[in-house]
């Protein structure tokens, strides 16, 4: 398993923990808003995590026609000189 997997392993226990430790009751009204919030959360990340994907990928692209575009001129001026 990579290191970010167990860091966040880890950061996941630890919050767990302090939750346990900082029980307290809460009404159904702030309950209801919590969830709300972290849908909305979890909705955010995985769209700047979609969109941080999609930058990549065009990162890669345009890399792989950078190489090409290198390569053909490496193997022009060999062919030329």
């Amino acid at each position: 398993m990579s290191w970010w997997f167990e860091k966040a392993g880890r950061l996941q226990g630890l919050t767990s923990i302090s939750e346990q430790q900082n029980e307290t009751d809460h009404d159904t009204q702030t309950v209801y808003k919590a969830v709300v919030n972290t849908r909305e959360d979890v909705v955010m990340l995985v769209s700047l995590l979609d969109s941080a994907n999609a930058q990549l990928q065009s990162i890669k692209v345009a890399l792989y026609l950078l190489v090409g575009i290198m390569a053909s001129l490496g193997v022009g001026a060999v062919l030329v000189g």
